[in-house]
This record gives C-alpha cells, structure tokens and sequence, in this order.
C-alpha cells in the first residue's frame, strides 16, 4: 500500500503511460511494428498492457515496460511505420517524438522507476514460501535504506518530494507496527541469526563488568520494548498450552539478556544463509540456558505473514481453468501450478525451497557535482550516542594519551585541507526522517554489507553447547501474571 501511494506523486505520468500501454493492447498493428523494432533493438519485453489501481505491481511494471520501449516507439514513429492519428491518440505524440515534453516525461518515468524499485522488489520477496516476520521488516529497513538514497542524489531530481515520500512510508510502516501483534516483525527482525549481528539494531545497551547483574532501572528504551513483546508472545503461549507460570519468567528475562549480550549458549552457535531461522531456534531449544527463549522464536517464525504466493496461485489457477481448457480435472491444475511454481519460481517442497528472502535493490548514481547540497535525514538520538552495539570495544587509553600529549599536529595545520574538502560538498540535515531509524541505522556499515549482497558468510563458529542445567521452580498457573511488573519497578 506504501507503494501505491507513492505512485499517486506521479499520477500525470502515469495517465501518460496508461494510454501509450492502452494504445499497443488494442492496435495489433502498432503492436507488429514495435515488436519488429525490439527486435532489431534487442529490447526483450514490449509495453506491459495490463494494469489495475489496486494492484501497485502492474502500474510499476507498466512504466518500466514504455520506459524501456520508447527509443523503439520512436524510430517506428519516424519512419512512420507507428502512427497516432486518431483523436485520442494525437495527444500522446509530444511525449513519443522528440521535445522537452518527451525528455520530461522520459525523466518522470526513470524517477518513478528508482523510487519505486524497492517496493516492487519486495513484494517479490514476499511472494516466497520460507517468508517470514523478520523478512517482511528487513523489506521495509530495504525500501528505506534506497528511498534514503534515491533522494539524495541530486541527479534524479526527486528530491522536491522528499517529505510527501518520508511522510507517506511513515504512516504506512506505523500502521504496521501498530496494527501487528506485540511488534511481531521487529521482534522477529531481532531474534534471527543474521540481523542479530548484522541487521543494524539501534540498541546500546549498559557496559556490564563479570559478574554484574543487569537491573530494570538500567533498561533502554528499546530494549523494554523488545522484552515486553517477548513476554507477552511467551504469556499467550502459556495460555495456550496450560504450560508452567509466573515462575518461570525470570529465566526468560535472563536468557533474552543473554540474547542481547550475545553470551552462551547463544555466542557460538553456527549460521549460514543457507539456514533457516526457525532450524536454528529448533537446535538450540534443547540447551536449558535457552529454551524457554527458543518457545517465543519458533513461535514467531512458524508464522507465513504474507498471503501473496497463495494469492498469486490462485490468480494462477483462474489463467489455467480458462474457456478453452473447461475441460482439465482440478488434479491436473493443480498440477499445472506446481509445474509453473517450479520452472518459474523454483519452489519445490517447503523443505528444499531455494527462494531467499532477499531484496535486490538497484544502484543509485552519485552525484559528483559540488552546487547542489545532498539532503540526509536528521539524525535521532541513538545515532549521536556511542556507535558501540551488543559488545562494545575496549578503550585504548595508551593511544588517547599519545594522540592528546603527542599530537602530530599539535597547531592544526590541516585545517585549511579540511575546509577545503567540507566546501565541496553541502549537506543539509531534513526535519523528516524516516521513523524505522528508530529501530536501527539506516548507515551501518554491516547492515548495509548485507543490503547490498556483500556479506556472504554469517556470523557464528561452531557449536559449542553449555550443558547447564536450571532446578525446575514450583510451577504457578499458566499466564497469571502481569507483565509489567517484569519491566518496571525495584
């Protein structure tokens, strides 16, 4: 829906391309001849004909179709083998021959395309079968790490709607996390393997020497949040299955510490983007230092949250029981979207899927011109504060003193060399800012290394597990207890 309406920015545009796609999906000869010229053109694909308003993909389709079809529609219009004659269509011709209304609207379309790839790329994430909660947050922490990117650059010239963009993906990406159940995907995001490491958590949490307790009062922000959303998923769990109580709830806090210090039995043990979450809780579930913890996981990533590939079969299926083949039994269409799923999508069993969540967002190119200022979000709070996340690095006192008492510059002669450079480029800090920044940073280097495909090995060495064992405490009733009195109070 955040897709859609960003489009809505464009809608000039679009009614540009919804009759140009028009054209070609009711004129078989205009179709002949553009076909004829991507050939010799080498364009593989013609103009995307079908489009609906509900559907974001379409439209996005649609644009990139013309968008890569026009400099064929052109030299077709030239040598007049492509005619626009008829009233309605005497209105496109500005856009298809050359003028400053053609290269405007050439713009507006590749303006369109780079600040709805990210979106239209995850929706094709979320059309596989191994999908889960904490994909669905990593697509919206894509889309906002490229749209970022798309409105800096000045060579786009999207930056004009840099609010209505910020503004719209805010409210989309509230209404997901306000209308989702304890923070589902955000919480997902942050017990997977990969994004634990790598995924850009903005949570500093309290320096702990050996042996020191982690109190309440002592919990950040985001932190509480995380754990009030686990003991709520654990509460209902309990509920459900008539399992322990109150009792066993510190143990839980303690090991989701734990989780977050990156301690045993959770330090040492191997992953691999080739595994899948759940597989890795279900391992680890046996350990007593992690089971309880491990619950709350599986639960949450037992979960499918996207109904897309159920919906695109059956949309699949409508194709296949057409007219012509009223006569196939519903075993062979079935068998005929199995057969599609495998050829096209490369789905096999659930077991042996090979569908990786993964948003493959395209490259944005930078600007090197020195006149116009680059606009950044501003930055929150957590990025002003130390940069150091679960294992914080040890201070080099030694190196502070030599660089303070020895320094090899002690009159600042550089500073010259370094106006110089701050000259060349200008940055201006925007009042609107993307709110999932609140949940991690957008710019961390690891985070970004896995955006962008870099990071191939995941983190972890072998498995070493603890072996402890907890005395099981009296058991209470199951879910009678108040969370937060667990994260507030003494």
């Amino acid at each position: 829906m955040a897709a859609t309406d960003l489009g809505k920015l464009f809608k000039d545009t679009l009614a540009i391309v919804s009759g140009i796609a028009n054209y070609f999906g009711k004129s078989n000869y205009g179709t002949f001849h553009l076909d004829e010229q991507r050939k010799k053109d080498g364009i593989a694909k013609g103009v995307y004909k079908s489009h609906t308003e509900t559907r974001f993909s379409s439209s996005y389709q649609q644009v990139v179709s013309v968008h890569a079809c026009m400099n064929a529609m052109k030299t077709c219009f030239v040598n007049g083998s492509l005619k626009f004659d008829t009233a309605a269509t005497k209105k496109l011709i500005p856009y298809v021959q050359e003028g400053a209304l053609h290269w405007s609207f050439m713009g507006s379309m590749f303006g369109f395309i780079q600040l709805l790839s990210s979106g239209a790329n995850a929706i094709v994430t979320l059309e596989g079968q191994n999908t889960t909660c904490a994909d669905v947050f990593y697509a919206w922490v894509c889309i906002a790490y490229h749209l970022e990117q798309v409105l800096v650059s000045p060579t786009l010239g999207l930056t004009r709607y840099r609010q209505d963009v910020i503004a719209i993906y805010n409210n989309r990406f509230y209404q997901m996390m306000s209308e989702s159940s304890h923070s589902v995907f955000f919480v997902a995001y942050y017990l997977h393997p990969l994004f634990r490491h790598n995924g850009g958590i903005q949570l500093s949490m309290p320096t702990l020497v050996e042996g020191e307790v982690l109190q309440r009062d002592q919990y950040p922000r985001l932190f509480k949040t995380l754990l009030g959303a686990v003991l709520k998923i654990f509460q209902g769990e309990q509920l459900r299955l008539q399992d322990s109580g109150k009792e066993v709830v510190p143990q839980l806090i303690h090991q989701f510490i734990a989780f977050t210090y990156n301690k045993q039995p959770f330090c040492d043990r191997p992953w691999s983007h080739e595994m899948k979450p759940l597989k890795w809780w279900q391992k680890i579930s046996g350990d007593s230092n992690a089971h309880l913890l491990a619950k709350v996981a599986i639960k949450l990533f037992s979960i499918c949250p996207s109904e897309i590939c159920d919906e695109r079969t059956a949309s699949r299926l409508g194709w296949f029981n057409a007219a012509r083949r009223s006569s196939m039994t519903p075993e062979h269409l079935v068998d005929s979207a199995k057969l599609y799923d495998y050829y096209v999508n490369g789905f096999e069993d659930s077991s042996r899927s090979t569908h990786a969540a993964r948003v493959h967002l395209s490259m944005v190119k930078k600007s090197t011109s020195t006149d116009t200022p680059a606009v950044l979000s501003a930055p929150s709070l957590m990025d002003l504060l130390n940069a150091d996340n679960i294992e914080p690095t040890s201070v080099d006192r030694a190196a502070m003193e030599e660089l303070l008492f020895n320094s090899p510059d002690p009159y600042d002669l550089a500073e010259t060399e370094r106006v110089d450079e701050a000259l060349q480029v200008v940055v201006v800090r925007s009042s609107t800012r993307f709110d999932i920044a609140d949940y991690v940073r957008l710019n961390d280097p690891k985070l970004i290394a896995v955006i962008n495909n870099v990071d191939k090995a995941g983190p972890g060495k072998s498995a070493k597990p603890s072996g402890l064992s907890v005395p099981a405490p009296p058991v209470g009733k199951p879910g009678q207890w108040d969370v937060d009195a667990f994260l507030d109070g003494p």
